[in-house]
């Protein structure tokens, strides 16, 4: 066949889609393929040092992985590529290094790297298995950072992992310049303790650098310890951000300054009370017996929720599962310390309050996950996974009976899982 149309060109590709080696394959097979293959191949890059591999509660990212020395040199010898690259993945790795020993953000080719790239709709920074500094990242880095940052074209920034940051303000003033920001996510981010203390009050650095437009988030992800300090930038007078706008909310909380977390979020929440379609809350830490028995958040006023996602290491009482009237999918995690199931009272004090709740005539589907801590590392962020699945399979079907009423209905299912994934991969 000597004319392919493009039609079915087009068609194979979006059907192998971030299938890299089939990509390759079909360029192979045909130069007609090439220019598609090659676009398609190229459009997520993750840089991390050589022999990478992600730990298993990271979900390992689609498209191309290599070192910052080789994609340099394949960007100096090919520099088209570099248009065809919409999301990059930059990933700290600390067993590549041993601790005290500099990581990939110390790449002398990294800057020049992020330079070339101007078409990014996407850009993550991060560590796996650790957390990396930010105040000994090299100036050069972080100045090429934010040159990235206020691209026209990035949508999506992930910020994951990073300790020891000064000067809160400077580094969301550069986040809050970015012109078509859509997504943001901070994960386990970490202030520095001076920073923390001279910032509680919401002043603004002396080094500030204002933003010329506050971008209008759709999604937005926060957790960790300084999750406050964040929320101080996304809501409020001080706020950087137009977050009336937003569809998907994430937060993590931790058990310290509970009730000021709850407070700033409930701010971003009245906020989007008529968008918010999607809200996550997770428990990163243990919590006091009195901060899980009242609601955490409220949300009757919510007009458009339809998704509700909640991870706790506890059954959830009635009062920290708030239910609406517009509600169509309800997610629990529950992640057990030990491998004994909880007695069953509790999972019925669950079911009548979901199951007797009869002002939710859109509710499809309630997925309950079950997950079990012992015998192998699990933190909310990072999860070695072993055998815990299956020592829970065996009690599924006493859950079950535990919950008759969402059974009835046939919107109930019960599953055990081997490892959790981190930040929103949780429920993905």
């Amino acid at each position: 066949m000597r004319y392919i149309p493009q039609e079915l060109i087009d068609e194979i590709i979006d059907f192998v889609h971030d299938d890299v080696p089939t990509l390759k394959t079909c360029a192979l097979v045909s130069h007609a393929f090439l220019p598609s293959s090659r676009k398609r191949a190229f459009s997520r890059v993750t840089l991390a040092q050589k022999n990478y591999r992600p730990s298993s509660s990271h979900p390992s990212s689609s498209g191309i992985t290599c070192s910052c020395e080789n994609f340099h040199s394949l960007l100096r010898s090919a520099p088209y590529i570099a248009c065809f690259v919409l999301s990059l993945r930059m990933v700290h790795f600390q067993a590549e290094y041993g601790r005290g020993i500099r990581g990939i953000y110390h790449e002398e080719v990294l800057p020049s790297i992020l330079d070339s790239l101007q078409n990014l709709q996407r850009i993550t920074v991060g560590a796996d298995d650790s957390k990396a500094s930010w105040r000994m990242l090299p100036s050069v880095f972080k100045e090429a950072l934010f040159r990235s940052f206020s691209l026209p074209s990035i949508q999506c920034i992930d910020i994951d992992q990073l300790e020891d940051i000064d000067q809160p303000r400077n580094l969301m003033g550069h986040l809050a310049g970015s012109p078509s920001l859509t997504r943001l996510s901070l994960n386990w981010i970490e202030y520095s303790r001076a920073s923390r203390s001279s910032r509680s009050d919401g002043l603004a650095d002396a080094d500030a650098r204002e933003p010329v437009i506050r971008p209008r988030l759709k999604a937005l992800e926060l957790s960790g310890y300084d999750c406050p300090v964040s929320a101080m930038y996304l809501a409020g007078p001080n706020s950087l951000f137009d977050t009336h706008h937003l569809r998907e909310l994430s937060v993590g909380f931790t058990g310290k300054d509970l009730h000021r977390q709850c407070s700033l979020v409930q701010s971003i929440i009245d906020q989007a009370s008529n968008t918010l379609e999607c809200l996550v809350y997770r428990q990163l830490s243990e919590w006091g017996s009195s901060s899980s028995q009242g609601p955490l958040l409220k949300t009757e006023h919510l007009t458009r929720l339809r998704s509700l996602y909640v991870s706790v290491d506890f059954v959830p009482p009635p009062a920290l599962i708030p239910l609406t009237r517009t509600l169509e999918e309800l997610k629990l995690l529950v992640v057990l310390r030990g491998d004994r199931m909880p007695p069953c009272h509790e999972w019925s004090l669950l079911d009548e309050h979901i199951g007797h709740h009869h002002d939710m005539p859109s509710l499809r589907s309630v997925d309950l996950k079950l997950h079990s801590q012992c015998g192998h590392n699990c933190y909310s962020f990072l999860c070695t996974g072993t055998q815990g699945a299956e020592t829970l399979r065996d009690s599924l079907k006493e859950v079950e009976k535990s919950l008759p009423i969402l059974h009835r209905r046939g919107v109930l299912r019960v599953e055990a899982i081997q490892v959790r994934r981190v930040w929103s991969g949780e429920f993905n």
